[in-house]
């Protein structure tokens, strides 16, 4: 598992990438660069693709995305059963049942090509 203590106190930003503050996607690519495999960051000019490919049952270090009334989202799967994400109240580690219950739910494994599923 991934050290995340330390991002329990880093407040929610749009489009924030920093310590500072930080979306759901940033989130999400702090957690896969400290897992050892970093994803690209979909804002930055050449990196608009994912690799992350669909998979039916995630594990640590996977990803997933739905829909949380009418907003995309996406979270980091920490263990099988215990995903972090960021929500507008800040960062929370929630019991991946709860996420895979949503609307659109997707399950992804990061991979180090540009193959794209989003």
């Amino acid at each position: 598992m991934i050290y995340y203590e330390d991002l329990l106190t880093v407040p929610y930003k749009t489009n924030g990438r920093s310590m500072d503050g930080m979306d759901c996607y940033g989130l999400v690519l702090e957690c896969s660069r400290r897992n050892g495999n970093p994803l690209n960051d979909i804002l930055k000019p050449g990196e608009t693709r994912v690799n992350a490919a669909k998979i039916e049952t995630p594990e640590a270090g996977d990803i997933a995305t739905f829909l949380e009334k009418g907003h995309f989202h996406i979270v980091f799967y920490l263990a099988k059963d215990t995903v972090i994400h960021m929500t507008r109240y800040g960062v929370r580690v929630s019991c991946a049942l709860d996420v895979e219950r949503k609307n659109n739910y997707m399950a992804m494994r990061i991979e180090k090509n540009d193959s794209s599923v989003l």
